[in-house]
């Protein structure tokens, strides 16, 4: 007869930290749309770009060769 394995059940601590690492995800999906919603907000309001970047902690290069991609895909 064959054994069936089951597989045990990981502490308590392991799944809060699983389900708590599965939430910050989320948070940091939800939070990456927040922020390219705001950068192309000011974008439509005038903004420039090194003040956009200046806010996003990066050069004003690397501002608009990610946002203005996504600009022009929407």
């Amino acid at each position: 007869m064959r054994r069936v394995r089951t597989r045990k059940q990981p502490p308590a601590a392991i799944r809060d930290a699983v389900e708590q690492l599965r939430k910050l995800v989320a948070q940091r999906a939800a939070a990456a749309l927040a922020v390219d919603r705001e950068v192309g907000r000011l974008r439509l309001l005038g903004a420039p770009w090194p003040d956009i970047a200046q806010a996003l902690g990066v050069s004003r290069q690397a501002a608009r060769q990610k946002y203005m991609v996504r600009a022009n895909r929407d």
